[in-house]
């Protein structure tokens, strides 16, 4: 038995041998000594940054579950200088600075001197401070692919394309640049902005909660039971639109590029008959259950611009509001009366003048407070509280509510219009233990007034 064994491990030794003699050893695994194959790979990389006689654009993600990105144009030089500019803010005038290509822990191309690609690594920028975008300049070569360069920054893992363009090219940075201020808000748009989905299921909306900073959002659905889905993208703006990272994937469907449509002035990206647009709506995405706490939770709401300044959740539009009342005013040859404060008072009780709309005017001489105070009657429909105009407070002992109604009437209108006021919660109010929230006019969306409740 011993002797078949060993019979049989000689037999295996033979054939192992055999295979392995006849393996072809002439077989070259990599061309050419480490060295060379180094100084052939930068060369490589090297060249493919001349090849594009007009450069090359970008755009760069930093970190894109924080940030969104910015379009970088570049044309490099055989004398080791790269001319740069990029829509990262309004310098975008073309500088110039050294670049290198050279191995590191693989073929690097580093901006050795500053340039606008820095600007995504300076961590003193205004609400930023300490972090900035926390970006970089060195970035490793991956591959190229028809004239397109791939790079990885390897902080972050970040993906980078160089895509070849030309001379006329360079003049959309200013294109770029001049989108971001589509998706703020003006004094002409709704306060209400949203992820608008339509596929298959009808349309599903979703919040666009937008940090213009970051160029980040974040969009949210309450389904019918409560569930919240939620997705969150960096932006990047580019001549015909815009881009997000990551893709935004909803319902099996993945939306990346979208296009600016002048009409609707909003961003769309249609992908095999589904579209996702991006941009101002006339409504909530989704209504809560805030508005039923009116009149319970909360019964008072003050709002005194004097004291604490509107912040941008108050309307350019609501704020142009109250002055319309002070300029009433003054066109009724009552210039020393200016708009001073509201409040909305509220039992909610759904009987006759549950709820009051107290306007307070300041009479600038001696700033001296005079009151208009007017009744409604309040109702919930579809979960927006509808105030129906009864008249004025009674008794009105000196006759100035009446006398004030006239020119209060813009701010009246506001509470009373017949489509009803959308209203959200919002936290605390500032540094203070007080509630605070909005109210928005579901017939005119731009007028929403943001501010606190006090406290019983």
């Amino acid at each position: 038995m011993v002797i078949k064994a060993l019979n049989k491990i000689w037999f295996w030794s033979l054939l192992l041998i055999f295979f392995s003699c006849s393996n072809d050893d002439n077989e070259v695994l990599f061309e050419g000594t480490p060295s060379s194959r180094i100084d052939q790979r930068v060369t490589e990389l090297q060249n493919l940054l001349l090849a594009s006689p007009d450069g090359y654009k970008a755009v760069y993600f930093t970190k894109n579950d924080e940030y969104g990105g910015f379009t970088f144009y570049m044309k490099f030089n055989s004398n080791g200088t790269v001319e740069m500019t990029s829509d990262f803010d309004t310098e975008t005038a073309i500088t110039s600075s050294r670049y290198e290509v050279k191995m590191g822990s693989t073929t690097e191309l580093v901006f050795s001197s500053r340039n606008h690609i820095h600007k995504v690594s300076d961590s003193n920028i205004q609400g930023l401070i300490g972090s900035g975008f926390e970006g970089n300049s060195n970035f490793q070569y991956i591959k190229n692919e028809g004239g397109k360069i791939t790079f990885k920054e390897p902080r972050h893992d970040a993906i980078l394309v160089f895509e070849p363009v030309t001379a006329t090219e360079w003049d959309n940075v200013n294109i770029s640049l001049g989108r971001r201020a589509s998706l703020l808000p003006t004094i002409t748009t709704s306060v209400f902005q949203g992820l608008t989905i339509e596929d298959g299921s009808g349309k599903t909306f979703y919040t666009f909660n937008y940090d213009s900073l970051r160029l980040f959002a974040n969009s949210q659905n309450q389904a019918d039971d409560g569930t919240v889905t939620e997705v969150a993208y960096g932006i990047a703006y580019t001549p015909e639109g815009l881009v997000v990272s990551p893709a935004i994937e909803i319902g099996g469907n993945t939306y990346e590029n979208f296009v600016f449509d002048t009409v609707s002035e909003s961003y769309i990206s249609e992908v095999d008959g589904n579209k996702a647009t991006i941009g101002f709506i006339n409504q909530p995405p989704f209504i809560n259950n805030d508005i039923f706490d009116i009149g319970t939770e909360f019964t008072d709401f003050v709002y005194i611009p004097r004291v604490f300044p509107p912040d941008t959740r108050t309307s350019l539009a609501f704020q142009a509001l109250t002055e319309q009342v002070t300029t009433n005013l003054a066109n009724g040859g009552l210039g020393i009366f200016i708009f001073d404060r509201l409040e909305l008072r509220s039992t909610r009780t759904g009987d006759a003048r549950d709820t009051q709309i107290w306007i307070g005017f300041r009479r600038t001489t001696d700033n001296a407070l005079f009151w208009g105070i007017y009744d409604y009657t309040s109702s919930i429909v579809d979960k927006k509280l509808v105030l129906t105009f009864v008249g004025v407070n009674e008794p009105d002992t000196f006759g100035n509510f009446a006398f004030f109604q006239p020119f209060a009437q813009p701010l009246l209108d506001f509470f009373g219009n017949p489509e009803g006021l959308y209203y959200e919660t919002t936290g605390n109010f500032q540094n203070f233990s007080n509630k605070a929230g909005t109210f928005t006019s579901a017939a005119d969306p731009t007028l929403r007034v943001y501010t606190f409740w006090r406290n019983p």
